[in-house]
This record gives C-alpha cells, sequence and structure tokens, in this order.
C-alpha cells in the first residue's frame, strides 16, 4: 500500500487557472442538470437519474470530446439496450439469462471494436433487463429516451458556452 501514499500525499498543483476551469465545469454540469431536471419534471416522467449521469459522464473541456463520448455512449446503450431486450424476450430476465445477454453484449461490442464504450453498453443491458420489475418495453424507452437526453443537455450547455 506504499504506492497508494505516494498518490495521497502528492503535492496540491492548483493554480488559478485550473480552479476556474473547475469553476465553469461546475456550472456546466448544474445548468444541464438543472435543464434536464425541468424538462423530466415537466412532463412527469421517470428516468432523470440516468439524463444526469449521462450528462456528467460526456462534458469534457473540448467539445470534440464530448461529441465523442456523447456518440460512443448513445451507441453503446443502443447496443446494450437492444441486446437486453432481445435476450429478455426470448429467454426471460432471470441471472442466466442477463450472464447471456453480457456475453453476447461483450462479443458484439468486440466485433464493432466499441473498447471505451463496453462497459456502457454492459451497463444498459443490466439495467434494461432488471429495472421496472422487468419490463423491458418500459425500461429500454426510459434508458434511451435519459440518454439522449443527458448527452444532449450536456452538449447544448457546451455548445452555449463554448469560446
Amino acid at each position: 500500500m506504499i504506492w497508494l501514499r505516494s498518490v495521497i500525499s502528492a503535492p496540491r498543483r492548483s493554480t488559478a487557472q485550473s480552479l476556474l476551469a473547475a469553476t465553469f465545469f461546475a456550472i456546466q454540469l448544474g445548468v444541464a442538470a438543472a435543464g434536464v431536471s425541468i424538462v423530466y419534471e415537466r412532463f412527469d416522467q421517470p428516468g432523470v437519474t440516468w439524463a444526469i449521469v449521462s450528462a456528467i459522464l460526456v462534458l469534457y473541456p473540448g467539445i470534440t470530446q464530448s461529441l465523442s463520448a456523447a456518440f460512443l455512449r448513445i451507441a453503446a446503450n443502443l447496443m446494450g439496450s437492444a441486446i437486453g431486450f432481445g435476450v429478455g424476450s426470448l429467454t426471460g430476465t432471470h441471472t442466466a439469462e442477463i450472464v447471456l445477454a453480457l456475453a453476447i453484449t461483450i462479443y458484439v461490442g468486440e466485433l464493432l471494436r466499441m473498447d471505451l464504450a463496453l462497459r456502457t453498453a454492459c451497463v444498459a443491458t443490466v439495467i434494461v433487463m432488471s429495472a421496472n420489475d422487468h419490463n423491458l418495453t418500459l425500461t429500454v424507452f426510459e434508458r434511451l429516451t435519459a440518454v439522449a437526453m443527458g448527452c444532449g443537455a450536456a452538449l447544448v450547455v457546451q455548445l452555449a458556452g463554448w469560446p
């Protein structure tokens, strides 16, 4: 555990510029989360937490990074949700079926070279097969809507504040 001590006790390198960047990031996240929350509340829809998580995961300092992250996240959720829905509809949604769906998700992700988004696809598969009392159709709709809303809100906020 000696290696952990060196990481924890590393000298702090905060500068005025890094604190300004952190403040700007916090404002972006706050605006994206508030915007998503208002839309979800207005239409009385569940899943706002997943939309906010998506916004957090796709915001990066650069718009190119954010766009790449958003497209990868959407693609991974589409793939994982589709596989979870397909396997769940055909075989059920118990533990063995979830394990099968995860294996399929991993192989399809490998074939599509989705290395950076494979974990996201696996999470989507598990969520679709286990949330909402195993109501696959409802969960797919909620999942994909939340991911699209969160990614969209993050990109709109970033574009609006991008110098």
